[in-house]
């Protein structure tokens, strides 16, 4: 039998490099009696334009990349990367001392690959809104999103649509518009609190058209959750072996691994 450790991973995916994987599934009973790489050498040609804004005061300044192109073939197969980056940065005083800070940035990309079919668009952006007041991560207030859209040979994959945001105190809040993958789509809230620039603690709740609702805590090491349906727990969601997430059904025939 023969298949791809991207398919494998796509079930469940360790912190491990390709060998250790092979090794570990060895050991466990199912003989990796040979790894090849698929990959072929391919010569390609970047392309990365940058620009210069003129400030509209001395205090500020913006810089933009822009028309960024990636792009590599192998044989059968083409590759492309293109997408934006701008960044706009300001001179604020610190501590008695001036310097630049970063106080938005936004990155827009698509990325297409002809052999598999894979189509990619999203879009970053973030607000940095007190940079020169406190530089912990525990005090930083700011905002960012994240969208976008996996589809392959035409059809939906993924799809996420996200916004974050930090009060400076540490509190973070979460609206998730649109966490979609196959025909399944949730949407949702959650929150989270920063100690020593690190989450100490959060907790999201993602509901579906069907009332199936997914509700998660997370901690520093270790997190849990329930899946109900119509009201009703149906599964209980921990911490599994090898960094997975272990999914385990109240009825006890099915215990998934994503």
């Amino acid at each position: 039998m023969q298949f791809s450790e991207l398919w494998l991973r796509s079930f469940v995916s360790p912190a491990l490099d390709s060998d250790a994987l092979g090794h570990l599934l060895t050991m466990a009973g199912l003989e990796v009696e040979e790894q090849d790489s698929v990959a072929t050498a391919f010569t390609g040609e970047v392309d990365l334009q940058a620009s210069y804004i003129a400030p509209s005061t001395l205090s500020t300044l913006a810089f933009q990349f822009y028309n960024g192109k990636i792009s590599a073939t192998t044989q059968d197969r083409t590759i492309t990367l293109t997408g934006a980056i701008s960044v706009a940065v300001k001179n604020l005083a610190l501590n008695g001392t001036s310097d630049w800070y970063p106080t938005s940035a936004s990155l827009i990309g698509t990325f297409n690959d002809s052999f598999s079919g894979e189509h990619f668009d999203g879009k970053l952006q973030a607000n940095w809104s007190n940079a020169a007041n406190n530089l912990n991560m525990d005090n930083i207030a700011g905002s960012f999103s994240l969208g976008g859209h996996v589809t392959q040979h035409g059809y939906g994959i993924y799809a996420l649509d996200l916004h974050a945001g930090i009060d400076g105190k540490g509190n973070m809040s979460l609206t998730v518009n649109q966490l979609a993958f196959g025909s399944s789509s949730y949407s949702g809230s959650g929150s989270a609190t920063l100690a020593n620039g690190v989450i100490s603690n959060a907790s999201i709740t993602l509901t579906n058209v069907d009332q199936v609702v997914i509700s998660l805590t997370f901690g520093k090491s270790a997190f849990s959750g329930t899946i109900t349906a119509g009201g009703e727990q149906v599964a209980t969601v921990v911490n599994g072996p090898f960094g997975a997430v272990s999914v385990d059904f109240i009825d006890n025939t099915i215990i998934g691994l994503i």
